[in-house]
């Protein structure tokens, strides 16, 4: 194969990468290509090449220097930052301490070491850790030095006592145990060691005793502790935590009364149905309670007087012995939707306007003498029966 050479000559003033003559003199570039003769294409549309196989050059002018843009660039733009992935990468958890993790396999053995935390094991980390096994779960969450701020197991199919390695945590703000029905026992007392606590759970075990006085959770707003197996009275000190807002001791044994420092409290929600309670609980309708279910037990009082929150979504005084009128001003609590009166002593013609259209009969059954749309109409009402008074009658 014949290999052709071609020697380009760079005329004076022509950039060489614009302007060359073709000839078999001085400076070359060699090209390798097949044949004995170059295509005429290979050189075409530049600026003044000549020479074979172009047109002869005469006179050629050199080439034109490239036009500087510098006096019509604006300053030169200057190379961008990289753009920050932070909002777009998963910042990792931060790891739990030797001391976290110890407290945390005391608890798995406490607990008599439950197949869903199996990778619960020395050298692991649990800050961050989500683990689900059909309906079990158990949440871990850390606070940024490590420490265990949160802690949430669920529907766990154990026999044990409630841990109390959990007392040995100094960060816990939230503690979630529920539907683990073989758990039993008390709540350990060193539960009020918890300074940080602003949110207890405990629901459906099988844990007893009396209610935690809570005395120094002062950061306490939420306590549930409903279908459990507490029995006791009430205490007092819960009334007395300066941001608790929701309490449920639903469905457990309590017994006696509800302290009268529950009214002048800040509570928005209080749940206390399905127990042995019994007395006046009138005092806890207020301004701010939005939430009250006070169902199945054995309290006494007239509601004529009481006054009745405007942000009320939720009240049941099902199954109890609330006597006299249905007041007006339940039908004026725009925001109440879930009413249940039944099962009492009410007597009366129920409200006609404002809210009560959107209940029915069932709501009001099983009253002494109740009347009204959508209950059947009022004739001939007899007046509304006091309370038998329970004073013991002393002999003249």
């Amino acid at each position: 194969m014949a290999m052709c050479q071609i020697q380009l000559k760079v005329l004076p003033g022509c950039g060489i990468s614009i302007c060359h003559s073709i000839d078999f003199v001085e400076s070359y570039l060699r090209l390798v290509t097949c044949g004995n003769s170059m295509p005429q294409f290979f050189f075409a549309n530049n600026t003044c090449l000549c020479g074979n196989p172009l047109p002869p050059c005469f006179n050629s002018a050199p080439a034109p220097m490239p036009v500087s843009t510098t006096q019509f660039d604006s300053a030169p733009t200057p190379a961008p930052a990289p753009v920050s992935t932070t909002l777009f990468e998963l910042v990792p958890p931060p790891n739990s301490g030797d001391d976290e993790k110890n407290i945390l396999l005391k608890m798995k053995e406490q607990l008599d070491n439950p197949e869903i935390l199996r990778r619960w094991v020395k050298d692991d980390d649990y800050c961050g850790g989500f683990t689900y096994e059909y309906d079990s779960h158990v949440v871990v969450l850390c606070t940024d030095t490590g420490r265990v701020s949160d802690l949430i197991i669920r529907n766990l199919d154990v026999y044990a006592p409630f841990p109390d390695a959990i007392c040995e945590f100094t960060e816990l703000e939230r503690l979630e145990i529920a539907h683990l029905p073989g758990l039993h026992c008390l709540i350990p007392s060193c539960i009020s060691q918890h300074v940080k606590l602003g949110s207890l759970f405990t629901s459906k075990t099988s844990i007893s005793g009396y209610v935690p006085y809570f005395s120094n959770n002062t950061n306490l707003y939420y306590i549930a502790l409903s279908s459990n197996q507490l029995s006791g009275t009430i205490p007092q000190s819960l009334s007395t935590l300066p941001k608790l807002r929701s309490l449920d001791l639903g469905s457990n044994y309590l017994t006696g009364t509800i302290p009268k420092s529950y009214g002048s409290g800040n509570l928005f929600m209080i749940r206390v149905r399905n127990n042995l309670l019994s007395g006046d609980a009138s005092f806890l309708f207020g301004k701010q309670m939005n939430d009250m279910e006070l169902a199945n037990n054995d309290f006494e009082f007239g509601p004529s007087f009481v006054e009745f929150s405007d942000k009320q979504h939720n009240l049941d005084l099902s199954h109890n012995k609330i006597y006299g009128n249905v007041p007006d001003s339940i039908a004026s609590s725009d925001l109440l939707w879930n009413l249940n009166l039944s099962f009492n002593r009410l007597c009366g013609e129920l409200p006609k306007s404002g809210n009560m259209g959107r209940f029915n009969a069932a709501v009001f059954a099983n009253n002494t003498c109740l009347c009204g749309n959508p209950l059947p109409p009022c004739f001939n009402l007899a007046p509304a029966p006091t309370p038998e008074s329970t004073t013991p009658q002393v002999p003249l």
